[in-house]
């Protein structure tokens, strides 16, 4: 027999134990606690030097005013308020927060075709959509109006052409295409209309058939014209100078039938400045602007722009700097056989003005948040022509009329 075989044990391995000296470990301990508290004190000194430091009291990125540090008051209430402000006065003053906002934000944006904000839709090829201030509903086609909805639409508009009749003023009113209406190819799948026809295309028939309301809408003319170039910035809810003087074409055309001596520009009288780099609201509201700027051409007259801003009313400017165009102005051009004109405007008409201020002697421009129909200042005016311009998703809400007009 075999005997079996001896289990081979294994021996241990002396190992011997690494002492190190007790005035090494205690250095190695200061250091560390030295390197957590500079760090600490570092991050801290610049953040207080960063919020007592001199600082814009406007966000331009965000549009916003910078929250102010809040006053302290002994009573549980306010103890409650001030933390909550405290944190948004920290928040607006931490130490490189745009920067990190903007960086992560394209990390989403070009990564995962993400965006954070939900009013800025990404879109195919680089496109972006405006989903607020009735964007979504407006790109949707839903809710259309209904009948009481355009009954009063129509009355509003019929009452404005009226008393300007009545104080020998024509009237025009135009409405300016949304991004979407223009360039639907590049909407994502997802926000994809769901109703054949418009809140607009709605407004514009019963108009013409029930009212004398002299309109025009510009979706075809930029539609037709999309094979001159970009007509809207990618970036951006708004045309650029192209699409704008694409609608200052429209606009003038249209106005030169009752006033012939506007002879609108054509577009071989322009120059042009390619390669312009601009940054749009949509990249500021999710600030990636500095990633993806647009490039658009820059037009203006070859023998130049013959108006000049008028003194009256005095140039201002409005406290946020990015919106000087919110005050009123006026231009005037030194010619007595051109027409006068008011402008009830939006933020579409900036681009528009330069060009259109060419054709009219005194050109006054009005933009108020709800179109107001100011008849004070139109009766002072006292213009040739009103024309009230319109975005396309401000249908949804009814300009008020004031109570001279309703007492005819």
């Amino acid at each position: 027999m075999h005997s079996a075989p001896e289990m081979i044990r294994s021996q241990p391995i002396e190992t011997q134990a690494i002492i190190r000296p007790a005035k090494l470990c205690a250095l190695e301990s200061l250091l560390i606690v030295i390197l957590f508290i500079s760090t600490i004190v570092g991050l801290g000194t610049i953040f207080v030097a960063h919020a007592i430091g001199k600082h814009d009291s406007i966000i331009l990125e965000e549009k916003r005013l910078v929250a102010a540090l809040p006053s302290w008051h002994w009573s549980t209430t306010e103890a409650v308020a001030f933390s909550q402000q405290f944190e948004k006065f920290y928040n607006d003053r931490f130490p490189f927060r745009i920067d990190l906002i903007s960086f992560i934000s394209y990390l989403k944006y070009e990564c995962f075709d993400v965006s954070w904000l939900w009013s800025v839709a990404p879109g195919d090829n680089g496109w972006m959509y405006f989903l607020g201030h009735n964007g979504l509903e407006t790109i949707r086609h839903t809710p259309v109006f209904t009948q009481q909805e355009l009954k009063a639409w129509a009355l509003n508009l019929e009452e404005r052409r009226q008393w300007l009749a009545n104080h020998h003023m024509q009237f025009l009113f135009v409405i300016a295409p949304y991004k979407a209406s223009v360039y639907p190819e590049y909407v994502p799948e997802s926000l994809r209309p769901v109703d054949s026809e418009s809140r607009c295309d709605q407004l514009m028939t019963y108009l013409k058939k029930n009212t004398l309301v002299e309109t025009l809408d510009l979706r075809q003319q930029l539609i037709a014209a999309k094979n001159q170039g970009p007509l809207f910035f990618k970036t951006d809810s708004h045309w650029n100078r192209l699409g704008a003087f694409i609608a200052y074409e429209a606009i003038t055309t249209k106005l030169h039938s009752h006033f012939p001596a506007i002879q609108p520009l054509k577009f071989d009288d322009l120059r042009g400045i390619p390669n312009v780099e601009f940054e749009g609201d949509l990249a500021q509201l999710i600030a990636i602007q500095h990633f993806v700027a647009d490039r658009y051409t820059e037009y203006s007259p070859q023998e130049g722009f013959a108006w000049q801003l008028s003194s009256n009313p005095p140039a201002g400017k409005d406290r946020f700097i990015s919106r000087n165009f919110i005050r009123p102005f006026a231009t005037e051009v030194c010619r007595s056989d051109l027409p006068s004109a008011y402008f009830i405007r939006d933020s579409f008409m900036c681009y528009m003005q330069p060009f259109l201020s060419q054709h009219f002697r005194r050109a006054y421009f009005d933009w108020s948040p709800k179109y107001d129909f100011n008849t004070s200042q139109i009766e002072l005016e006292h213009p040739d022509v009103v024309v009230q311009e319109m975005a396309e998703n401000h249908l949804f809400l009814l300009p008020p009329n004031p109570a001279e007009l309703k007492a005819r």
